[in-house]
């Protein structure tokens, strides 16, 4: 090229739109990007036979809704901010058709991040501290919608949902970005403090959560990604130290300014967790 090219040359380079560089995140643990983001995540779910005491013979039909909202208030420390919203679709005693619409628990909290680039790569880690409670419906048929939220999310993050629960949230994350192969790992310790509980029964409980999220970039904007979420009951008198497992399976598309995905969720387990099965879609706007 010749130096009376380069103006043109120049002229040509500044025409093309720059495009973000791509960090698709996983459903469940947390997101690792330092930027604020606006966005929701849509769930279109089934709970199959809940337990008592309120046990209808057909299964129950949800819409979960939870908007979300993340600033950075320093280059390195994100604040987060989630109202998870539902409305459940029953048959109550009689044969009626009914639904109930409920609320979920408010969650704020702060994550530290930090990254490093690398010649092919990049490593994320994140460590963070969250609240989640005050706001869950816990009468009527709004509470029994709230239960049923529970019931549904109960083996991915058991607070977001419960009524007349407070939960504190700490988790820490690694994460590595190769070429095209996306890898991440969380482990989360969730204490349970309940409200108005019964003589006999637990004033808290914990819940110890291992993320483990395995992506595959099929273009440089989309990725087909699994996740796996294995959580164990501790800390309460059930003695139930067996492992539970969900996974989300689905294809996120991201261009770094905006991300869209949808998925299905199950629980991988044969029996002693609740059948709750979705399909999921969330749109994220990053600023």
């Amino acid at each position: 090229m010749t130096l009376r090219h380069l103006p043109l040359a120049l002229l040509f380079s500044a025409a093309i739109p720059s495009v973000a560089y791509a960090h698709p995140r996983f459903w469940v643990m947390d997101d690792l990007t330092p930027s604020g983001s606006a966005g929701a995540d849509l769930v279109l779910g089934q709970l199959e036979k809940p337990v008592n005491p309120y046990d209808p013979d057909d299964d129950i039909e949800m819409i979960l809704l939870e908007p979300e909202v993340s600033f950075m208030a320093a280059p390195s420390l994100k604040l987060n901010l989630e109202l998870p919203l539902g409305l459940a679709f029953y048959q109550a005693p009689g044969n009626n058709d009914e639904s109930t619409g409920f609320v979920g628990n408010l969650e704020f909290g702060l994550q530290l991040l930090s990254s490093r680039v690398g010649r092919n790569s990049e490593t994320s880690f994140g460590g963070g501290i969250s609240f989640q409670g005050l706001t869950a419906s816990d009468s009527d048929e709004e509470g029994l919608g709230a239960l049923w939220g529970m019931l549904f999310t109960t083996l991915r993050d058991f607070g977001k949902y419960a009524p007349n629960t407070n939960t504190i949230r700490l988790h820490g994350d690694g994460r590595i970005d190769l070429d095209r192969v996306i890898l991440q790992a969380e482990l989360g310790l969730h204490l349970h403090f309940f409200d108005d509980t019964a003589p006999g029964e637990d004033d808290d409980a914990g819940t110890l959560r291992i993320g483990l999220g395995f992506g595959v970039l099929i273009t440089p904007t989309v990725a087909f990604m699994a996740e796996l979420t294995n959580t164990v009951f501790i800390l309460d008198n059930n003695d139930d130290d067996e492992m539970y497992h969900v996974i989300d399976v689905g294809v996120r598309s991201d261009g770094g300014s905006s991300s869209f995905s949808v998925r299905l969720i199950a629980p991988i387990d044969d029996e002693g967790s609740p059948d709750a099965f979705g399909l999921g879609f969330d749109f994220l706007a990053r600023f």
